[in-house]
Parts: structure tokens; C-alpha cells; sequence
């Protein structure tokens, strides 16, 4: 067996054009001799698709080996290339043989040899490069990391944009409803999105795991990913929180939850879920007084989709940040659910835990009182309890005067006072 077929051994089969090709890769001796180059594509399916004639023919110069102007080097073997072509196709060559670029010594040479890149990956490049379209299915995803970079190393974008489509295609099923194939995928297309800076590839991907998180972030393999693609994922879901969906992904964050903390391989996401619920809890406080008038969220108190668990979580993080900027929006959404759940007679756990709820918001108002009364929010509350608040409060003094803030002490200050 002759070092040709050695390397042609290495790489899969391919047809141009129906008929079985052998190698782009023959030795600097073999191109020399000037042999018929019709064997020049080896393992790489379906290459006779491409974009046009004119690709055709380029292809076909590249087969043949007509009228080549530079030999590249990769290794122990050679490449027979069109000066022209490379230019044309790739900023990394245009760099290296404009004449009036300066500083390239391979410009003026017809003989160059590229380092840090595998001969197969090179081959496939060049086939890139002179119009061909070749079938990434056989390559596997560490096989196509390599290609892709090597893509940008050359700054052959289309080569990466190749990638970038399979991958859309194949690992991510170009963003439909969840399957396994595409949430086992997935993980792959956020990989390759951050790994090369593909916006288009990570905007899709992000916005498709924000949509199916639920189902997305309780795979292993998407647990296994890094931790800045967790937190990537993190921000988009919890940019996105709003009135109108923040019910739903709390409740299937919660539903979530109940999974990831019973598995081990659970717990690279598990403070990423939770901090998820964080954000839908921070996100209903802000939206209380809506809220407490939409039905999805209501059915959280009442009927089959009741969930007093997750009621007295949420009330127990209302009442940890209760503040005096929000207490008065936060008594007027409990007030009317306190009057709803008494109109239709919801459970007595939910209707207690409601009163506890306003109690606490209550009694931190009149503890408070010089504060919230100088807030927007303050003539929002009905009369009836601003003048239930003023008979009552323990709070004296000029209530015309709107207090001072704290002033914020630095960490040497703060060291002092102690």
C-alpha cells in the first residue's frame, strides 16, 4: 500500500458527479508526474452538488490540476491551488498574496506550507473553497469543531456557515416542537453558537431552550454543559418574564424543581433553577396588583390547580422583601384576593395564609408609616386604611417631612462604626 492510499485510508469515501473518486491528497511526486487528477475527492458524500457552472468548473480545475499557480504543504503531502481562487475565497489568503500587502513572504512564493492544520480538514476546505458542497452527516460533532475552526483560522466563512446549517438541521431540527434528537442536540448548537460568536445560531437556540426550558434544562446532558451556557440560558428566560407568562414558567419551574433536586447529575443547574424561581417571585411582586386579577394566576389558590405549597413560598418571599417602595402595591393585590377568596369560599389554608399575608404587609406599613406615606403608592390605598393606618401607627413626628435616605457608608466607615 502507497503513502496515497495511507492517507486515503484515513477519510471517507465520496462520489463527484457518480463516479468514485480516490483522494484530493496525492503525494508532491504523484502531482508532479502530471497523472490524470480525476481521483481527488475521497470520503466526503455527495460533493457533486453545487452552486452553479461556474463552481463546476472550478471544481474541475481543481481536479485536474490545470494550470496551478502555488503548491501548499500540509504535512507530508501537497495541494495544487489557483492563486486566483484562493484569493478570491478566503480574506486569509487574499492577505497572504496581495503583492501590495507587504510583510507575507509566502506572497511572491510558489511553494507555502501551512501549520496547525490536519490534512483532511484542509482537503475539505479546499473543496469549500472552489464552489463544492460536501455532506457533513458522517462527521462527528468533535470532527466538526475542528472543521469550524479551522474555517475561522482561514477565514472561510462559508465553510462555517456549512457548519452552522447542520447543525441547525440535524442537531436542532431546525427549532420545532421538543424531541429527544433535538434536545440532546441542542446542548451541541449552544456549544458551537459560543464557541465561534454565531449570533444568528445562538439568538435561535437561545430563544428555543427559553420556550422549552422546561423540558430542556431536565436532560443530563444539558445539565453537563458550562456554566456560562446555564447562565446564558438563565438570563433569556428571566429577561423575558413578564405579566403575562410569569405564572406559567413559575409553575414549571417548580415542576422542574421537584426533578433536578432528586437526581445527583441535577446539580450543576439545581442553583440556576432556583435562582429561576427567584426571578418569577421578584417578578409577581412587582405585577401583584395585575396579577391578582388574572385568572392563570389565580388558579394557584383554587380548584384543581391549587398549590398552597407554592402560595406560602411565594407569600414567605413577599414578606422577606417587603420594602417601603412596594408594601402599598402589594396590600392592595392581597386585599383583593383576601376579598375574592371570601366571595367564592376558597380553601381556609389558602384564605389563612392570605390573612398572614396582609397582616405582615400591615404591620410593616405602620412600622414604617413616615416612609410609605411620602410614596406614590401611598394614595393608591383606599382612605378607609390610610386613616386606619394613621390612627393606629406608633410613628410621630412632622409627617410633611419626607425622610432622609441612609447614607450609604464606604467599607472603612463602616469599619469605624464598629
Amino acid at each position: 500500500m502507497d503513502k496515497t492510499d495511507n492517507v486515503v485510508g484515513t477519510i471517507r469515501s465520496v462520489t463527484y458527479d457518480n463516479v468514485d473518486v480516490k483522494s484530493i491528497i496525492k503525494s508532491q511526486e504523484t502531482w508532479e508526474s502530471n497523472e490524470s487528477q480525476s481521483e481527488i475527492l475521497s470520503n466526503y458524500s455527495d460533493v457533486a452538488n453545487h452552486r452553479s457552472i461556474l463552481a463546476d468548473c472550478l471544481i474541475q480545475l481543481l481536479l485536474n490540476g490545470f494550470h496551478y499557480d502555488l503548491k501548499i504543504r500540509v504535512k507530508s503531502e501537497t495541494f495544487l491551488a489557483h492563486k486566483s481562487v484562493l484569493y478570491c475565497r478566503s480574506s486569509y489568503f487574499q492577505a497572504m498574496l496581495r503583492n501590495d500587502h507587504g510583510g507575507w513572504v509566502e506572497t511572491e512564493s510558489k511553494v507555502i506550507s501551512l501549520e496547525g492544520v490536519s490534512v483532511e480538514n484542509f482537503a475539505i476546505l479546499l473543496l469549500f473553497i472552489y464552489g463544492a458542497l460536501v455532506d457533513l452527516s458522517e462527521f462527528t460533532f468533535d470532527e466538526l469543531i475542528s472543521l469550524a475552526s479551522d474555517a475561522d483560522m482561514y477565514a472561510t466563512m462559508f465553510v462555517m456557515n456549512a457548519v452552522e446549517f447542520y447543525v441547525k438541521k440535524e442537531k436542532c431540527h431546525f427549532f420545532h416542537k421538543p424531541c429527544q434528537g433535538c434536545l440532546d442536540g441542542m446542548k451541541d448548537g449552544l456549544y458551537l453558537s459560543n464557541l465561534f460568536n454565531l449570533s444568528n445560531l445562538r439568538e435561535k437556540c437561545l430563544k428555543w431552550s427559553a420556550k422549552h426550558f422546561k423540558q430542556l434544562w431536565a436532560t443530563k446532558k444539558f445539565c453537563m454543559q458550562r456554566k456560562e451556557i446555564h447562565e446564558e440560558c438563565y438570563n433569556t428566560v428571566a429577561s423575558a418574564l413578564c405579566k403575562g407568562n410569569v405564572t406559567s414558567v413559575m409553575l414549571d419551574t417548580d415542576a422542574l424543581i421537584l426533578k433536578i433536586d432528586t437526581v445527583s447529575w441535577g446539580l450543576p443547574i439545581a442553583s440556576i433553577v432556583h435562582k429561576l424561581m427567584t426571578s418569577c417571585m421578584n417578578n409577581i411582586m412587582i405585577n401583584f396588583v395585575q396579577l391578582a386579577k388574572d385568572k392563570s394566576f389565580l388558579q394557584i389558590f383554587q380548584g384543581i390547580g391549587c398549590r398552597t405549597d407554592l402560595v406560602e413560598s411565594l407569600f414567605e418571599h413577599i414578606m422577606r422583601n417587603l420594602s417601603i417602595e412596594n408594601a402599598c402595591s402589594l396590600h392592595i393585590g392581597g386585599d383583593l384576593l383576601l376579598n375574592k377568596a371570601s366571595r367564592e369560599k376558597w380553601s381556609e389554608n389558602v384564605i389563612g395564609t392570605l390573612k398572614a399575608l396582609d397582616n405582615r404587609i400591615t404591620s410593616y406599613i405602620l412600622n414604617n408609616y413616615h416612609g410609605v406615606l411620602h410614596t406614590e403608592q401611598w394614595q393608591m390605598l383606599s382612605s378607609e386604611y390610610r386613616r386606619y393606618i394613621q390612627q393606629n401607627t406608633l410613628c410621630v413626628g412632622d409627617v410633611k417631612r419626607k425622610p432622609r435616605r441612609k447614607p450609604i457608608l464606604s467599607s472603612s466607615m463602616r469599619e469605624l462604626k464598629h
